[in-house]
């Protein structure tokens, strides 16, 4: 049996510490009106970084390079027929704030984090999005930090 192994980028951009650009999903169906990080599939051959550069300004018009890796998120289905993993990423560009726009047919949002957390959002940004401030705060990155969801279930 072929196992499917795909891989995917997903950044945070933000304009200041509680403001971060994130996407309106229309699809995959599941993550449909939801608010999640700016990213895509990974191109054959493609560095990760890269890939993240290319869908950034694919989705939102802006080329931005300094994007620092911060966390793999990595699982499977219940049957080990399909693969994922998803490498974040986040950066801080204030000038960004006036550039990035809808450029597809999912909505950009610059969504504020002060007070309360977008309700609207997938689950899983109400931890990466933090884990994501601190690093960036703290002016670090990460290269080898992975976190394993198995049948959907966190292992």
């Amino acid at each position: 049996m072929k196992i499917d192994r795909t891989q995917y980028v997903a950044g945070f951009l933000f304009g200041r510490p509680d403001q971060v650009v994130l996407i309106r999903k229309n699809r995959p169906d599941w993550q449909t009106g939801k608010l999640n990080a700016v990213g895509g599939k990974v191109e054959p051959g493609e560095l990760i970084r890269d890939a993240m550069v290319r869908e950034f300004r694919e989705e939102t018009g802006v080329e931005f390079l300094d994007w620092k890796y911060f966390v793999c998120l990595e699982g499977n289905d219940d049957f080990h027929s399909y693969y994922w993993r998803v490498h974040f990423f986040y950066g801080q560009c204030v000038d960004a704030i006036h550039d990035v726009r809808t450029v597809t047919d999912e909505e950009i949002v610059w969504a504020s984090l002060s007070g309360k957390f977008p309700r609207d959002t997938l689950p899983n940004l109400k931890w990466l999005i933090p884990m994501a401030q601190t690093m960036m705060l703290r002016e670090e990155s990460c290269e080898s930090f992975y976190i394993r969801e198995n049948a959907g279930k966190w292992a």
